[in-house]
């Protein structure tokens, strides 16, 4: 398990749709710190203090939280950040120059033992032959090293692919050690921990290329992972493709995703037998995830990941933190924790992007844009995210509302805030669960964002014990009414919770997106939907650390 966060500055944030994607596979491939204690304590911190462990092989820092001192001494921690560490491709020089290349060519290594492969582009040539590269991406996540030299094979951008027989002689960096690592930051200094390291357990299924043109952009960037999903026979496998779309004088950047339940690397994407997802074509009614509409604009980022799902935030207007006016992207790829065997239900697998389309203004309210909880759609038809029902093999709409509208039935929900059944003769667009195996109303919480500070109402009779509810799928196929025989809880959605937004009397939580809550030690960190504004926009994820 691993949780991130990069938010704020720094170069560890999001720098546009394809760096998004890039450190979304480094978090899946890259061991992450699983256990943290101090070796020595330093002196002048406090308890609050963030410090940081970095590496030359982490795409992504770790940081950890001073949680006790005696005397400026650190004496416990505590893990926000995992981090995402591997033996990484440092540089290269040319072992054989080949022949056939140009300025520019993305080039994939062919050797070692690796979660992810690393890339170079071609920098200089002479000739046609590669006189000099640079490291493209992230430098790989490996456990043993490419060969020297080791032959590569071209792997875009669109056009690319003449060249022949050049070989690289790689320079790796070592995996971060264990013992006695210096951290950086907080009010103190010279502490140094002792860690243990963990895989997340996804790996590169011999497809990330960056060699497909649309839009005229010509490096466009499909990657397929598949999870480790421990205890399963059945894996896991998930998509992504970077995409633009030309809209007026908007140009609308985002990531497709796709799910699996098999993969042949030789196959395009589009053609992939059981693919659900729009590979290729990108029309609406699939799931994506906007991203801001300038793709130079920073976001900050949010991911969680095991070894069986992938899922995050983002937010594409990080500036407006301070008022809550961010605007939160939702996603998740991966498998739900079933309720049923393996047999029973084989690939419990839930997409789920931001966006059922990919040209629509991601800084707009819009019945297009949506949330893990919220799950509207604009017509009956499409829906963002979808949930592969094992005892048909086909994929069927998650959905709980279509065109905001509280009036009509829907067959596949996520609880509890799905549209089982209406109050009687309302059809009041924000009307939640009202009767059926599940019931909750409206004075639980209330609604409105409207300022910066908010409150989560706790538990009653507790001062600070929030009520995060697990995002539970239910089939109800049934129709109006409760069918005992067909309507099914299918399973969990991992780690992520649906949490009330109330102005009411209860703990304060400044800034209410993007902080947190504790329960029992653990922190779930809250984020709206997008611009909406219903008390139901609202989820938590645990910071699986």
């Amino acid at each position: 398990m691993a949780f991130q966060r990069e938010v704020g500055s720094g170069v560890n944030r999001a720098v546009d749709y394809h760096d998004l994607l890039s450190k979304i596979v480094a978090m899946a491939t890259s061991q992450h710190v699983a256990t943290v204690a101090v070796n020595a304590g330093g002196t002048a911190y406090v308890v609050g203090d963030v410090v940081t462990l970095t590496h030359a092989g982490a795409v992504l820092d770790a940081r950890f939280e001073v949680t006790t001192v005696s005397a400026g001494v650190i004496t416990g921690l505590r893990i926000n950040d995992s981090g995402a560490f591997s033996i990484r491709l440092a540089s290269a020089v040319i072992g054989a120059g080949g022949t056939g290349y140009a300025v520019g060519d993305f080039l994939e290594l062919d050797t070692g033992t690796e979660r992810e492969k690393a890339k170079v582009t071609v920098a200089t040539l002479s000739g046609s032959a590669v006189a000099t590269v640079t490291v493209f991406e992230t430098g790989g996540a490996y456990s043993v090293a490419p060969s020297s030299p080791g032959a590569t094979t071209a792997i875009g951008p669109s056009g690319a692919g003449a060249g022949t027989g050049c070989t690289l002689t790689p320079t790796m960096t070592a995996l971060i050690g264990t013992t006695a690592l210096a951290v950086t930051g907080g009010t103190g200094s010279s502490a140094t921990v002792d860690i243990t390291l963990a895989e997340t357990g996804w790996t590169v299924d011999e497809r990330n290329t960056n060699n497909r043109s649309y839009n005229s952009i010509l490096n466009e960037k499909e990657v397929v992972l598949v999870g480790d999903a421990t205890g399963k026979t059945n894996k896991p496998y998930i998509g992504f493709g970077t995409l633009s779309e030309t809209s007026g004088i908007n140009e609308r950047y985002g990531i497709a995703i796709y799910g699996m339940i098999t993969h042949n690397p030789a196959t395009a994407m589009s053609a992939q037998v059981s693919i659900k997802g729009d590979a290729g074509t990108f029309t609406a009614g699939n799931p994506y995830l906007i991203c801001d509409e300038d793709q130079n604009q920073e976001m900050d980022l949010w991911i969680t990941a095991n070894d069986s799902r992938i899922a995050g935030v983002i937010d594409i207007n990080p500036a407006a933190a301070s008022t809550d006016d961010s605007e939160y992207l939702h996603w998740h790829a991966g498998y739900i924790t079933s309720l049923a065997t393996e047999s029973e239900d084989p690939y419990p697998m839930m997409i789920m992007g931001a966006s059922r389309d990919v040209d629509v203004d991601p800084s707009s309210s819009s019945t297009t844009i949506t949330g893990l909880s919220e799950l509207q759609a604009p017509t009956s038809a499409t829906a963002p995210a979808y949930f592969y029902r094992s005892e048909d093999s086909t994929w069927v709409n998650l959905r709980n509302s279509h065109g905001n509208n509280a009036d009509v039935e829907e067959d596949h929900v996520i609880g509890p805030v799905g549209q089982l059944t209406l109050i009687a003769g309302t059809s009041d667009a924000d009307a939640i669960v009202t009767t059926g195996p599940l019931s909750f109303y409206t004075g639980i919480g209330s609604t409105g964002r409207a300022s910066p500070t908010r409150r989560l109402r706790p538990v009653p009779g507790t001062s600070d014990l929030h009520f995060p509810i697990p995002l539970t799928v239910l089939s109800r196929p049934g129709g109006s009414t409760i069918n005992t025989t067909l309507d099914t809880a299918r399973g969990q959605v991992q780690g992520i919770f649906w949490v009330y937004n109330t102005d009411d009397t209860g703990a304060t939580i400044s800034n209410f997106s993007d902080d947190y809550i504790t329960i029992s030690g653990d922190r779930y960190r809250v984020f709206h939907t997008h611009v909406h504004t219903q008390l139901y926009h609202y989820i938590c994820i645990k910071e699986d650390v």
